[in-house]
């Protein structure tokens, strides 16, 4: 961004591009061209919707999307093609990251090894019976167990595999739609 100071050392930011070959997003974003909360970017060209997990991961994508890609060119020209080619990859990589998004949804501990959960029952049948149900099922005794073993990690070790394994599901579709964005620097600016 580029700052102009005046005279009583206020200052006000300016969106400054350099595009190389083609336009960077962040002049599309700055002249109204893409806004990806006007609805265009749910559905592919034809009306197909993408199968976003649900809307906030949506959301939360398309602003890790334009922090990440504000300042590189777009892959193509004209921008419509780049668009419809931008949303038929997502369209196309978005079904195999249902379960992450899904686990991470549902709240999985990932400092947990395992979690053994058992439930039984034992009936024992002597007269006179019992009736269990409506269902005509008798039983003179019986009882229920229920026990759940939850096995934690060393939480060291555990804090060193997620650091060195684990990635978010929104950076990996940012890596996979990285084709669609170049990264050209220059050192010549402003024509200089």
């Amino acid at each position: 961004m580029f700052v102009d100071y005046d005279e009583d050392d206020d200052y006000e930011e300016e969106d400054e591009f350099h595009s190389v070959f083609t336009i960077q997003l962040g002049e599309l974003i700055h002249d109204g061209l893409v806004n990806f909360n006007d609805g265009t970017w749910d559905s592919l060209q034809d009306g197909t919707p993408i199968d976003w997990y649900n809307e906030a991961q949506e959301k939360r994508l398309y602003a890790k999307l334009q922090q990440r890609y504000y300042y590189r060119e777009i892959g193509e020209l004209p921008y419509k093609r780049w668009k419809n080619d931008l949303l038929s990859r997502l369209a196309a990589i978005m079904p195999k990251y249902y379960l992450a998004y899904a686990a991470l949804d549902k709240g999985v501990n990932l400092m947990q090894l395992r979690d053994i959960y058992a439930k039984h029952r034992n009936i024992y049948s002597d007269f006179p019976q019992t009736m269990l149900s409506e269902n005509e099922d008798y039983a003179s005794t019986g009882n229920d167990n229920e026990s759940e073993e939850v096995t934690e990690g060393n939480f060291v070790s555990l804090v060193k595999s997620l650091r060195d394994s684990y990635t978010d599901p929104d950076k990996m579709i940012l890596d996979e739609i990285d084709i669609m964005f170049s990264y050209v620097l220059t050192s010549n600016i402003n024509g200089y």
